[in-house]
């Protein structure tokens, strides 16, 4: 009888500790699944700041790229003007030689 019943208690024992095992690997396949989990969400954080900060850079450079047109533009909005300005002066003092000319003639 005591024979039986220290084997029921090995095999309860034996039981018990294949419980406690899986139990165990339970509890690590958890907690790597969880690490896994976190891995990945970080790995999705850094690609989503990746990307943020390449469409920044982008419209960074689109933006300068419209602001340096601007520039150019009205520097040459400025240059037409200031030579139409020109002109304009260049055609008024033709008028008034001329009409200084004729002047002239119509005394001599």
């Amino acid at each position: 009888e005591r024979r039986r019943q220290a084997e029921r208690q090995a095999v309860l024992d034996d039981s018990r500790m294949l419980d406690e095992e899986a139990e165990e690997m339970r509890r690590e396949a958890e907690e790597k699944a969880r690490k896994a989990e976190r891995m990945r969400e970080h790995q999705a954080a850094v690609r989503d700041k990746q990307i943020a900060e390449a469409r920044r850079r982008k419209e960074d450079e689109e933006r300068r790229r419209r602001d340096e047109e601007r520039r150019e533009v009205k520097m040459i909005q400025s240059s037409v003007a200031r030579e139409a300005e020109y002109r304009a002066f260049l055609k008024q003092q033709q008028k008034e030689q001329m009409q200084r000319t004729l002047e002239e003639n119509e005394r001599n």
